[in-house]
């Protein structure tokens, strides 16, 4: 009989023993092997398009950005030996925009030896052309004949909610004077939204008859109260290359935390 009872509790801490095993074993691996979910696991696993892109995830897959375009890029004289560069970007993604990016600008002599050169980052603003401009690029003694844009970075895609709009800023009164030694630009910039802006960029391009830009101007607004104007000036030190027949002033409101 004792024989018998030992046996049974024997029985029983061993059932005991295997249970507990199996408890400490199974939770465990359930817990790995059944991980909540996430945006940054490396699996399609929820209703992302692509591995954490899309659906749920706020960052967007690649499949669906269109590159930005760098329609022409050339470079200006401002004095002896000092040059403007401007790039002219268009994104056509709707809703997708890059806060913080890098690039170059690199100015080039006949023998296409680089001869002046100018980092620096900027901003992509959905479904908008804009104009990256840099001033005071020093190329000494030598004449650029080419320039070039290049990004420096991956670009960091962000989707703007598809209810997004931007501010309504327009520029009006353009009025262009260049029969004199040094051309200027008066404008009337306009804020027709309900809020108030800040590091707002202004970007004055100069067009002749062949409609190819033969200078480039930037001014910046700090801020710019909703429903209010401000005017402008672009000023150039020296003559137009050839007759200014048009004129474009693009604006652009840089996001929080990028410095014009």
């Amino acid at each position: 009989m004792t024989s018998q009872w030992a046996a049974k509790r024997k029985l029983t801490y061993g059932v005991i023993f295997v249970v507990v095993c199996v408890i400490v074993v199974s939770i465990p691996s359930f817990l790995f092997f059944n991980k909540t979910p996430t945006c940054f696991d490396g699996v399609k696993n929820q209703d992302e398009k692509n591995i954490d892109c899309g659906g749920i995830c706020t960052r967007i897959c690649l499949s669906d950005i269109s590159s930005p375009i760098v329609m022409w890029q050339r470079s200006f004289p401002v004095f002896s030996g000092v040059y403007s560069a401007v790039a002219y970007i268009q994104n056509s993604n709707v809703l997708n925009r890059i806060d913080d990016i890098g690039y170059v600008f690199r100015l080039y002599d006949k023998n296409n030896a680089v001869i002046g050169e100018r980092t620096g980052h900027t901003f992509l603003p959905a479904n908008q052309t804009f104009a990256v401009f840099e001033s005071g690029i020093r190329t000494g003694t030598s004449t650029p004949v080419r320039t070039s844009f290049d990004f420096t970075e991956s670009p960091k895609w962000i989707q703007n909610s598809a209810n997004y709009k931007e501010p309504a800023i327009v520029a009006e009164n353009v009025v262009l004077t260049s029969d004199v030694d040094m051309p200027r630009i008066n404008a009337l910039v306009h804020n027709k939204s309900l809020e108030n802006i800040k590091n707002l960029s202004a970007v004055a391009i100069i067009y002749d008859s062949s409609d190819n830009a033969i200078a480039a101007s930037r001014t910046i607004i700090d801020s710019l109260s909703a429903k209010q104007s401000t005017p402008i000036t672009f000023t150039w030190p020296t003559p137009f290359s050839s007759n200014a027949v048009r004129k474009e002033i693009i604006l652009r409101i840089y996001p929080a935390g990028i410095a014009p």
